[in-house]
């Protein structure tokens, strides 16, 4: 089942380790053959190499923001070797989910129809940074998993059923003038009653 995340929600962020070969190594950063795209053989402007570079120096200033870890440590390896992979179990929170129709060119397949944008629990969103947040596109060939931990604010879609605080159920087709003595419960969404 596919997540539909939005900002605000907090989820933990897994991706099972994956072997992949070493092609290139610098001081912060291992660079891979990625296992999970392609080259977009119809894209003619932008040219991918089928390789990834991930940050792999727990010192570097780009530790906190990449997701992905190398295994074993980068010190102990070197072009042409080995490592595995993945995205270790951890949490986050969603700052930003972009929509593109039609699909983003980027030189691999598949091409993106959704960004997400998640910083590691603990950490603040600043609005004036636009480099800030790792980006997600969870509808690739990544085996990324979401899971909800928390959703901290209600959200109506039509046709939920709600209860007031007497007890009545309404049903929701459009936005009304909810006040605080007016507040409404969620009972149910795409599903039985609870009445």
């Amino acid at each position: 089942m596919r997540l539909d995340l939005r900002v605000g929600d907090v989820v933990s962020v897994s991706c099972p380790y994956t072997v992949a070969p070493v092609t290139g190594k610098s001081r912060e950063h291992v660079t891979v053959a990625w296992p999970w795209w392609s080259v977009d053989p119809d894209c003619d402007w932008i040219a991918w190499n089928g390789e990834v570079a991930l940050v792999g120096d727990p010192a570097s200033h780009e530790w906190e923001r990449e997701m992905f870890r190398i295994d074993p440590a980068t010190d102990h390896l070197t072009v042409g070797a080995t490592c595995r992979i993945g995205i270790p179990p951890t949490l986050v929170h969603v700052v930003s989910v972009d929509h593109f129709d039609p699909p983003l060119e980027t030189g691999r397949l598949p091409r993106p129809r959704r960004h997400v944008v998640v910083l590691r629990a603990g950490q603040s969103h600043d609005a004036e940074s636009e480099e800030q947040g790792y980006e997600i596109d969870p509808d690739d060939d990544i085996p990324i998993t979401f899971d909800l931990v928390f959703r901290p604010y209600a959200c109506l879609i039509a046709g939920d059923e709600v209860a007031d605080a007497a007890g009545r159920a309404w049903r929701f087709n459009a936005v009304w003038d909810c006040t605080p003595s007016t507040a409404v419960s969620l009972t149910s969404r795409f599903g039985p009653s609870r009445f």
